[in-house]
């Protein structure tokens, strides 16, 4: 077998096999937040605890299990979790219920119920770093005053009070950075099963006068950088010019012999 033929049959094999193995670069992607839970989205009438994890409690330990389908007896139909539709009667309060796509709450009074306190929880079916962020306001100005805590596995996070004086209204947000834990113990990291929590509890005459708060209350996943990895330019150039130069000495030989 003669030189040329050598090398005709060498450069025949590099034609039928990659000729190629790219080196690669890690580039950096950021992941944006997700949405995991939202008290309003998620909001299911009649049902508690949801099948999005919320259950809403009408005192330390007991669950709502009675919907009122028109709470204040006005033909209205508003819906509305609560031991009593009747507002002269002592069970009417605490409540919760969603007025057209906004959470209203009525805290617990002493009085009435032996309860001043109330509360909806998310149970995660997460696991990892998570951002909570909710917003307080008082519909209606009466003076009163409601004490509020977030609270994860029932271990105190950071807490506040909210007074209806027309300072926060829906256009003016109390926000849940502002409590006493500030900003930063709003990014948690959680696992499936926690327990994070909002509770209300009313302040006004020593628990026997509650208020009505409405809000906005969600659990984000937290942005990440992720990297993904894509061929080096430098290689992709180096391999480019090596497959050229093979080509023409492909070409070359193949037209000699």
């Amino acid at each position: 077998m003669t030189s040329y033929s050598l090398l005709k049959k060498y450069l025949s094999f590099f034609s039928i096999i990659p000729l190629v193995t790219f080196h690669t670069i890690a580039i950096p992607t950021k992941v944006h937040a997700a949405i995991i839970a939202d008290i309003t989205n998620d909001w299911v009438d009649a049902v508690n605890p949801t099948n999005a994890g919320w259950t809403f409690k009408k005192n330390h330990s007991d669950l709502f299990t009675i919907w009122q389908t028109d709470h204040s007896n006005d033909g209205t139909m508003q819906g509305a979790w609560a031991d009593q539709s009747d507002f002269a009667s002592n069970a009417h309060v605490p409540w919760w219920l969603n007025r057209e796509g906004t959470i209203q709450m009525h805290g617990a009074e002493l009085d009435r119920t032996a309860s001043d306190f109330t509360s909806a929880t998310w149970t995660s079916d997460y696991t990892g770093e998570v951002q909570i962020d909710g917003t307080l306001w008082s519909p209606v100005v009466r003076g009163r005053n409601t004490g509020w805590q977030l609270l994860i596995n029932d271990v105190l996070i950071t807490d506040g009070q909210i007074i209806s004086n027309g300072v926060y209204n829906s256009m003016n947000r109390l926000s849940l950075a502002d409590g006493s834990g500030g900003a930063s113990v709003l990014i948690q990291q959680i696992s499936f099963g926690d327990e994070i929590e909002l509770a209300f509890i009313s302040l006004s005459e020593n628990g026997n006068l509650g208020d009505t708060v409405e809000m906005d209350f969600k659990i984000s996943t937290v942005p990440t950088v992720a990297t993904v990895s894509e061929p080096s330019n430098k290689w992709i150039s180096f391999v480019s010019v090596g497959i050229l130069t093979l080509v023409k000495i492909r070409t070359y030989f193949s037209n000699k012999i």
